[in-house]
């Protein structure tokens, strides 16, 4: 039987979007948040969630600025993510309809949080 092969999965996707702005690009190229995965579940996250909502450029810049990746150590990673989106969700020049789609983006990630803890493949 031929063996899987793992597969890099960015936490933040789709690529073009989430290249588009410098900020976007920083957080999705970030190493801790691009985890191994068994390419079964890495396509069950892409056929689950069309992609991951950007958040505006003045919230991209603020959880960047909050954001502390855990070295070796993806799921942390994504929990600091998770954190520093909540922080600059809660910044007092950040609009409703911005504070709206941060929060589409948290719950996208969240979705795939479990996934990732079922796919991930530690390298030795």
């Amino acid at each position: 039987m031929e063996r899987a092969v793992p597969e890099r999965h960015h936490l933040l996707y789709d690529k073009v979007v989430w290249g588009s702005q410098e900020y976007g690009r920083k957080l999705r190229t970030c190493y801790w948040l691009i985890p191994l995965l068994h390419p079964t579940i890495h396509q069950t996250i892409h056929e689950s969630l069309a992609s991951v909502p950007l958040p505006d450029r003045y919230a991209q810049l603020n959880i960047w600025m909050g954001f502390e990746p855990v070295e070796n150590d993806y799921l942390g990673s994504i929990d600091n993510l998770l954190f520093s989106i909540e922080a600059a969700n809660k910044h007092p020049r950040t609009s409703r309809l911005d504070k709206q789609l941060t929060y589409l983006a948290m719950c996208a990630i969240e979705l795939q949080k479990p996934l990732v803890k079922e796919g991930l493949i530690k390298v030795v």
